[in-house]
């Protein structure tokens, strides 16, 4: 699958996008490796922005799954914990000559919710909301400790491309 949205000014989520590769254990249950990609920009007291914080997560995720009307329609539920890689770029105009440390490694977790709906029975287009549990990070600007929330919510459009489970429906 894959999904994403361009920005959120609500979220602070900028330039997302999302992509999953997993099976269905059954038609209930079934496992992903879900990787997230995203900016956050960073704020510290004096600095009208510092610059922007890119975000690689990589969650294996539960999916819980409940299809409706024969399948076509499918709300479903996913939650996991693995690792995010935080990168500091796009220094702003405030930040120039000065020494920045803001790149981390750090463990997330999500939870989030979607719907699917399939327009074959290997096809399906939805929309997913998905909260990133990042706390806070600290970063350094000359030596000088700063800290912002990295935790994120998305809000999403996906397509997602489903290898054949079952016979194909009679037209």
């Amino acid at each position: 699958g894959i999904r994403g949205f361009g920005s959120n000014p609500g979220t602070d989520v900028h330039d997302y996008w999302g992509a999953s590769l997993g099976g269905n254990f059954n038609r209930y249950v079934g496992g992903e490796l879900s990787a997230d990609v995203f900016e956050r920009r960073l704020h510290a007291d004096g600095f009208s922005s510092v610059g922007e914080y890119g975000i690689t997560a990589l969650v294996p995720q539960i999916r819980l799954r409940y299809p409706l009307f024969e399948g076509r329609l499918t709300p479903y539920f996913v939650a996991g914990a693995g690792v995010a890689f935080g990168e500091f770029n796009d220094r702003k105009a405030g930040t120039f000559g000065k020494s920045v440390d803001a790149d981390r490694t750090m463990p997330v977790g999500t939870v989030g919710g979607g719907i699917e709906y399939f327009l074959a029975d290997t096809v399906a287009v939805g929309v997913e909301v998905k909260y990133l549990f990042a706390g806070s990070q600290d970063f350094r600007i000359d030596g000088v400790s700063h800290s912002n929330s990295i935790d994120s919510l998305f809000a999403s459009f996906g397509l997602r491309v489903f290898y054949p489970e079952r016979p194909t429906a009679s037209p």
